[in-house]
């Protein structure tokens, strides 16, 4: 009986050492997972999330359109340009109707570009010097991709003379992300300054 009461109370401690590590895990767990939560709910991951919507809206808003008359005939004459086309009702030269479209593939490459790596930036929080890096880099692409707008609409204009001009919110709304990703690298530098101020208090 003795060693009967031995057992049991052997394995009622095993038992006990057993749920505690498992607690242990499970708090160890939840709290990772909300550090890491509040890492991403920073405010530069507000401005990175709304550079991102911005980019993915271009591929739907309307860039400019523009209306002329042709100087060798009377006929109405009509460019519009959105990223994803450019639709006209004349007919051009080759090499300034492929100027305009190469544009445009160039402007969806580096859309897509600028999506892809603000997504990177969001859950670079662990690495915030290379995350700052990678959000000026950001910066610097926004700024290309809006003169490659200002140039497309360029080359848009010059097909037809006498044009008058109807610029889309296509044309302003890129302007917000050089914005938002200055934003952006406030809050990760504010970061960096708060993480080495409290490795010097310890």
């Amino acid at each position: 009986m003795f060693w009967r009461g031995v057992k049991k109370t052997s394995l009622s401690v095993y038992q006990v050492v057993f749920w505690k590590s498992v607690f242990a895990k499970n708090v160890l767990t939840c709290i990772n997972f909300n550090r890491t939560r509040i890492m991403i709910q920073r405010i530069q991951t507000i401005y990175l999330i709304l550079v991102i919507a911005v980019c993915a809206a271009m591929f739907f808003l309307p860039i400019y359109s523009g209306t002329g008359t042709g100087v060798s005939s009377n006929q109405n004459q009509m460019i519009e340009v959105k990223q994803a086309e450019v639709k006209m009702n004349f007919v051009v030269d080759f090499d300034a109707a492929a100027k305009v479209r190469k544009l445009m593939t160039v402007l969806n490459t580096l859309d897509i570009v600028l999506i892809a790596l603000s997504f990177v930036v969001i859950f670079l929080y662990k690495n915030r010097d290379s995350q700052l890096r990678m959000a000026r880099y950001l910066i610097l692409f926004s700024v290309i991709y809006i003169a490659l707008i200002a140039a497309s609409i360029f080359e848009a204009r010059a097909m037809i003379p006498n044009i008058k001009d109807l610029f889309g919110i296509g044309a302003f709304v890129p302007i917000l992300s050089p914005i938002l990703l200055f934003l952006a690298t406030g809050g990760i530098s504010k970061d960096i300054r708060l993480v080495k101020s409290a490795d010097r208090l310890r």
